[in-house]
């Protein structure tokens, strides 16, 4: 499965990605892979902007896991990250799931409010 994933990623990368991560879990396994045009190739803790596409895949797996009982959209993000990231504060308290599908304008700000410093992947 490893190669097979490697070989989508470099696929994807030749249209142009300067930095791509997928994951797969298939039978139980898990596999986390990482491509990347030139440099350090990003893995499963890299940061990525949240695009808006990915906030409606987002969306659909929020809203599945909430009927689920499996997540609260008041939940903390940290709650249900096995490395917890430092997650910026809104209104005084730890961003909410419910933060992860929001549609905002120059939300890059929020990294610099939370002291957060992201490399470009190039």
């Amino acid at each position: 499965m490893r190669e097979q994933l490697d070989r989508q990623l470099e696929e994807f990368g030749a249209r142009g990605h300067r930095a791509l991560v997928a994951g797969v879990i298939r039978g139980g396994e898990r596999v986390c892979r990482g491509w990347s045009a030139g440099g350090d190739e990003p893995d499963h803790l890299s940061l990525f902007e949240i695009g808006s596409i990915t906030k409606a895949f987002t969306g659909v797996l929020l809203a599945d896991m909430t009927l689920r009982g499996e997540v609260a959209l008041e939940d903390p993000l940290s709650r249900h990250l096995s490395d917890p990231r430092p997650f910026p504060l809104i209104a005084g308290r730890h961003a909410p799931a419910r933060t992860t599908i929001w549609c905002v304008s120059a939300v890059t700000s929020w990294r610099d409010a939370a002291g957060i410093r992201v490399r470009p992947w190039r």
